[in-house]
Order: structure tokens, then C-alpha cells, then sequence
């Protein structure tokens, strides 16, 4: 692929490819984001780095992550111009899988405090326990904070009795055999999942920055789809053990939440705990429950607009997020709509008129 950039000084090529494996891989350490996971699954969560050049019996697995559903993803990078980049990189991941899907719930926690303890470890997670650097990773995403980490560990258990892992083989140039054998792989797997992300590096010497273009290959349709469950009013109550009182209220907010953003081109995701609306492809607000503050409304706004909530209504604030809580219900329609509206405008979007 050629890329060519046009400024004031003229038109010049951008210079393409990674230095090394190493280099490939410690921008995928430092920048999990650059694996465009919403390919594979819209509501998926970022991921969060416990793992660098991980030793197993059977190697050193090159990165490892885990999200807050407590799935943990393997990333084993390859040069195109490595001979190990055909046939050999997928028995080499399953071979990872194999040797983790013997662990317990309490190794992924010494690894990923391994990890939190070590020099490449990024400083905002430097000697946190897995618990904190989950909490500090939550804060500092556009999730909410609220996280059950007993629940989470009890996913973490239950994915690996399961083999539920991702492997991902990254990879700057994918050839046709490799691609053909891991989607084959994916689409007749039970339990885990594999893909190969191709990212494509550009540099550009003159404003000495870079230019990554990632893609997905390997999903298949019916390949692992199984696996992933959309949360659910139903379970919400069974899993989290809401109550179906609870769980009542909380649609009846998020009925509320989506009948006032009819004309905002709004979506409806459930996510572990809380659902969120979003407008014009951003989050704006939504609702949930937790076992400290029980049902609230949630807004993306650093301060509150209306002082006037009714009496028993509480607000709390948490760095982005505006909770309402208490008796969220007695809001009434123009006070919902106002924080809705400041909300939408919190996001950098404009409120339409309704009709």
C-alpha cells in the first residue's frame, strides 16, 4: 500500500512497516486500541494489558490482556517476513491457550500483578493489585466505574473451565495461507475465539508522527458467536442478582431515557451492570443498579444542570459522570429532558428539535 500526504511543502510518500516484531508489539502494549475489536463485537470492552512476553511452559506468550467480562485475550505478533508467520503462529497460540486453560482464576491475578510490578508496566498501574488497576482502568474509560470485582472473578473462572479465550495473531501483512487456517479454525471452534488483525504502520518522517491502519480478519459467521450473550433484563436478575423490582425500574428509566432521544438517531446497549443510550454513534446517559447506590440515571456531565430535583432525589459526581439516584423516578418529563439535553451537549452534539 502507498500513501502519499500533500502539504505546503509539496507532496511526499509516507515510509511503511514496522522495525521489528518488538516494535509491533510494543505498540499493541501500549495502544490496544489500535485492535479494532468493534469488528468482532459492537458492545466489546477495551482491554487491559497483564501480560508481556508471559512464560509458559511452552513459550512466552507475547501479550496478554483481560477486559471487565473477565475474557482473556492472547496477542501473538508476527512479520510477514518471519517464516513463522504461516502455519506455525497458530500452533503456537493454541498451544498458549493450552497451557492457560489449566490455570485458576488466582493466576491470571498473580499475573497481571507480576505485570503491575515490572518496568514496562505503564506508571498510572505501577504496583496496583489486578482489583485496583481494573478500577483505575474503568475510571479512566468511558465505562462506568461501578464493577462487581467478585463477579468479575467468578467470569474469569468461568471462561477458563470453558476455553473460552481470543487469540489474536497481529500481524503487519497477513499471507493467504495463515488467513485460511485461522478462519477455519474460528469457524468450526466451540470455546474460543481467533482472529488476525493486520496493522499497517506509516510514518511520516516530516512531522515525525505515525499512521496505523488496522483490519480483522478470520470472523466468520456462526464461528464462536455462540459464546458471546447479550446481558438481558433476565440477566441482570439472575446473574447480578438484581431484583426484579430492580430491574423494573431500571427499564422503566431507560424507556423514559430512549422515548426523549427518538430524534437523536439513539441506540440501546446492555452492557455488565448498566445500560447505556447512545446518540448520533456517542454515550450520553443511560441507567443502572449497583449494590451501593442501588437504581440511578446516568449522564456524561461534569456538574449538575438542574438544582430543582425533587425532594429524596440524590446526585452524586464522579470525574465525567453525573449519577441521580434515590427516587430517580419522580423526576419529571422537562427536568429528564433538561439533563439529557445538557448531556448531549456534554458530548459535543446538539440537541434537535422533537417533534
Amino acid at each position: 500500500m502507498k500513501i502519499l500526504v500533500q502539504d505546503d511543502k509539496g507532496v511526499r510518500e509516507l515510509e511503511e512497516g514496522f522495525a521489528s516484531e518488538d516494535e509491533l508489539q510494543t505498540f499493541l502494549k501500549e495502544h490496544p486500541d489500535l485492535m479494532p475489536l468493534e469488528e468482532i463485537d459492537l458492545n466489546a470492552p477495551p482491554l487491559l494489558c497483564i501480560g508481556w512476553e508471559v512464560g509458559l511452559a511452552s513459550g512466552a506468550e507475547d501479550i496478554l490482556y483481560i477486559d471487565p467480562n473477565g475474557l482473556l485475550t492472547v496477542v501473538e505478533t508476527k512479520l510477514r517476513r518471519n517464516p513463522e508467520a504461516r502455519r506455525e503462529v497458530v500452533g503456537q497460540i493454541l498451544e498458549y491457550a493450552a497451557q492457560m486453560s489449566t490455570w485458576i482464576a488466582a493466576d491470571a491475578e498473580r499475573q497481571a500483578e507480576k505485570f503491575f510490578n515490572s518496568s514496562v508496566c505503564p506508571q498510572q498501574y505501577r504496583g496496583c493489585t489486578l482489583e485496583r488497576a481494573l478500577q483505575v482502568f474503568l475510571e479512566s474509560s468511558e465505562l462506568l466505574p461501578e464493577f462487581s470485582y467478585d463477579y468479575f472473578l467468578e467470569q474469569v473462572r468461568s471462561n477458563i473451565d470453558r476455553g473460552h479465550f481470543r487469540l489474536v495473531i497481529a500481524i503487519d501483512e497477513p499471507p493467504e495461507p495463515l488467513l485460511k487456517t485461522v478462519e477455519f479454525v474460528n469457524r468450526f471452534s466451540q470455546r474460543f475465539e481467533m482472529y488476525l488483525i493486520q496493522l499497517k504502520r506509516f510514518r511520516d518522517l516530516a512531522r515525525d508522527q505515525n499512521i496505523f491502519v488496522p483490519a480483522l480478519f478470520g470472523k466468520v459467521a456462526g464461528g464462536g458467536a455462540g459464546l458471546r450473550r447479550e446481558w438481558s433484563w433476565e440477566r441482570y436478575v439472575k446473574e447480578l442478582g438484581w431484583s426484579a423490582e430492580d430491574a423494573q425500574s431500571v427499564k422503566g428509566l431507560v424507556d423514559r431515557l430512549e422515548a426523549i432521544s427518538h430524534s437523536w438517531n439513539y441506540e440501546t446497549r446492555f452492557n455488565q451492570g448498566w445500560v447505556t443510550i447512545y446518540c448520533h454513534g456517542k454515550s450520553v446517559f443511560g441507567a443502572q443498579r449497583t449494590k451501593t447506590h442501588g437504581v440511578e440515571l446516568n449522564f456524561r456531565l461534569k456538574a449538575n444542570p438542574d438544582k430543582t430535583l425533587p425532594q429524596g432525589v440524590r446526585t452524586r459526581q464522579l470525574k465525567d459522570f453525573l449519577f441521580v439516584g434515590g427516587n430517580a423516578e419522580k423526576i419529571d418529563e422537562h427536568q429528564l429532558r433538561r439533563l439529557c439535553e445538557a448531556s448531549l451537549r456534554g458530548v459535543g452534539l446538539e440537541p434537535t428539535t422533537h417533534d
